[in-house]
């Protein structure tokens, strides 16, 4: 089942009855990180507990601005945009990044447990493999990316 963008609780509890069935389900949510997709899910009514047992994998995804090549500089903090006449305002397109949350386990116990605010935020970032997060560090370093766009 597939649902572009989940907008009403009555889908919601639709969704979470499918998933709970073994259903595979998937989602939209207008969210700015993978944590923000269970806070918005709790946020439209759901038990905790339900989610908790039919969340098997959150997928964010969200482009980031690339650094124009051409006229970025280096600075102490990393790199910032200069701008050129191939870019006029020091970016040069964008970069998809993809974060995965992993469900079930500290993840299904943290909502069991009525983990809310940040407890959950660091439960979803624990579910959340390290790698993407270095990745995103690598391509700052490298000046690929603005580091404030992280």
């Amino acid at each position: 089942v597939l649902v572009d963008h989940l907008r009403d609780f009555a889908a919601l509890e639709r969704l979470l009855h499918l998933a709970g069935s073994g259903s595979v389900v998937l989602a939209g949510l207008p969210v700015e990180d993978p944590a923000g997709a269970v806070e918005r899910i709790l946020e439209m009514g759901a038990e905790a507990s339900a989610v908790a047992e039919s969340l098997g994998l959150l997928v964010f995804s969200r482009s980031i601005r690339k650094l124009c090549p051409l006229c970025r500089r280096r600075v102490a903090q990393g790199w910032e945009p200069v701008g050129c006449s191939s870019c006029s305002r020091g970016f040069s397109g964008e970069a998809a990044f993809h974060d995965i949350a992993v469900g079930g386990g500290a993840l299904a116990q943290a909502l069991r447990s009525g983990a809310r605010g940040p407890q959950l935020r660091a439960s979803v970032r624990a579910a959340c493999p390290p790698e993407l997060a270095k990745t995103l560090e690598a391509w700052a370093e490298s000046g690929l990316i603005l580091r404030g766009d992280l």
